[in-house]
């Protein structure tokens, strides 16, 4: 829209020009919002997928590597492995990694799912789980 000019002569927006603008933007932030939302929420769900998975084939190269599962994820921040690499034409070199990356963590060290939720461990079993409700089964 054009600016009005004002007794002055200085050219500015008039009330309804400003009210428009102020709806169109309310329009706007109504239908964007909403859908904003939903997709968070679906990136969120797969960061779960992913990263429940990662914990799950860590915890099973645990396993493999010592016998038993962690007394806790915590574990799993802290302990380190070794694994041998071989290159064409080079001598065996040790790769040393920890056995799971840092993460989202609380004040405490427990590793949190993307929603913000402690994730559920059972040191017996080896089962990993979100606690944020609705994803308890995942």
């Amino acid at each position: 829209m054009a600016g009005r000019r004002d007794r002055f002569g200085q050219a500015g927006f008039t009330i309804l020009d400003t009210l428009v603008t102020l709806s169109l933007i309310g329009i706007l932030i109504w239908v964007v919002i909403p859908r904003y939302e939903r997709v968070a929420v679906e990136a969120q769900k797969a960061a779960l997928r992913t990263e429940l998975g990662g914990i799950r084939m860590t915890l099973q190269l645990y396993h493999i590597r010592s016998g038993r599962y962690p007394a806790d994820l915590r574990d799993l921040l802290k302990e380190k492995y070794l694994l041998p690499t071989q290159e064409a034409g080079k001598e065996k070199k040790i790769f040393e990694q920890a056995y799971l990356e840092t993460r989202s963590l609380d004040a405490e060290g427990y590793v949190l799912d993307p929603f913000g939720s402690r994730l559920g461990y059972d040191p017996k079993t080896g089962r990993v789980w979100s606690r944020t409700k609705g994803y308890e089964d995942w």
